[in-house]
């Protein structure tokens, strides 16, 4: 990408950000203390929602780019952060934060891939893990025992991802503190999924 710039999004908009922060924290203290008098809404969101919106990603960018560079996905998901910080309703932190963070999003293929299911990627679509057990190999994973947990294309890619992001982040950046969970649901793929921790 020539430009920094991944997506064609908008300037903030002017709005009193200290003033939300401020009551959304008090909201979910209350909300913690069972004292609210309604329930906090935060919305889950991953740099899908840019990617997929033609409106944004003007560029055309894919996914096949977006996880397999590590400077295309650290840009991707700073303007997802500023995405969600600025434009996002909901009860979160909204403006400007102190630090921005940078994680790995390889979606929701990372479990299979671990356990060796090829990756399909199509064009204009979030990639899938494609199944590997049918009828006749129904034992394998069980025949071939748990993967390394840092060897194979996937697990690999994500360390060099998370060492390239600690160590040539932009100014006012920060590589994320923990290892944040790369696959939250399991895949619709009758490939398996792994458990994660944080």
């Amino acid at each position: 990408m020539d430009d920094i710039r991944i997506f064609d999004l908008p300037d903030p908009p002017d709005m009193e950000y200290a003033a939300h922060n401020e009551a959304v924290k008090a909201l979910w203290e209350a909300f913690r203390n069972n004292t609210h008098k309604r329930v906090p809404v935060r919305l889950n969101t991953n740099p899908r929602m840019l990617m997929q919106d033609p409106a944004y990603n003007k560029k055309g960018l894919s996914y096949q780019e977006y996880m397999t560079d590590p400077d295309i996905m650290g840009q991707a998901v700073l303007e997802w952060s500023y995405w969600t910080r600025f434009f996002l309703p909901g009860d979160h932190e909204t403006g400007l934060p102190e630090t921005w963070q940078v994680h790995i999003d390889f979606e929701n293929i990372y479990d299979a891939v671990w356990f060796g299911a090829p990756t399909v990627f199509h064009e204009g679509q979030v990639p899938y893990a494609a199944p590997m057990l049918r009828d006749n190999n129904k034992r394998l994973l069980f025949d071939l025992g748990a993967p390394d947990p840092f060897a194979g294309e996937w697990a690999e890619r994500a360390l060099q991802f998370i060492e390239h992001f600690v160590e040539s982040p932009p100014d006012r950046v920060r590589a994320a503190p923990r290892h944040r969970r790369v696959c939250r649901h399991r895949p619709r793929t009758g490939a398996p999924s792994a458990a994660k921790t944080s």
